[in-house]
């Protein structure tokens, strides 16, 4: 694979930071074969999953999605002011209408952002 190399200044979309967040809960296989009939050993030896993170009612779609956009923003070295674009791919939306990305985009203060959601 080779990649394409763009002179300075030139238009295109580039990744400058990532940014990440874990809920608080976790939940293990074992926790989870205490409500349904599964055990550690079924699951890791089919998906390779030991625990999972669960957000609890005070972790929002948008808290989350603000805590790591401000990771992101931060690793990028870039500020607010700079970014053009703020896209939120989930699959479990609150709600269909409206989208969350305005709302994170300001809450991370990008001040005339692009923004929309992509639902699967």
């Amino acid at each position: 694979m080779s990649s394409i190399q763009l002179p300075p200044g030139a238009p295109g979309a580039r990744i400058l930071g990532l940014g990440e967040f874990r809920p608080r809960r976790r939940v293990t296989n074992d926790d989870l074969a205490q409500v349904m009939d599964t055990n550690d050993e079924w699951i890791q030896s089919r998906v390779g999953i030991a625990e999972r993170r669960w957000a609890s009612e005070d972790e929002t779609l948008v808290e989350m999605s603000v805590a790591a956009g401000g990771k992101a923003l931060a690793a990028s070295g870039l500020n607010a002011n700079d970014i053009d674009l703020v896209l939120l791919a989930t699959t479990s939306p609150p709600k269909a209408i409206p989208g969350l990305a305005p709302r994170i985009a300001h809450q991370i203060g990008v001040p005339r952002p692009g923004a929309f959601d992509v639902n699967a």
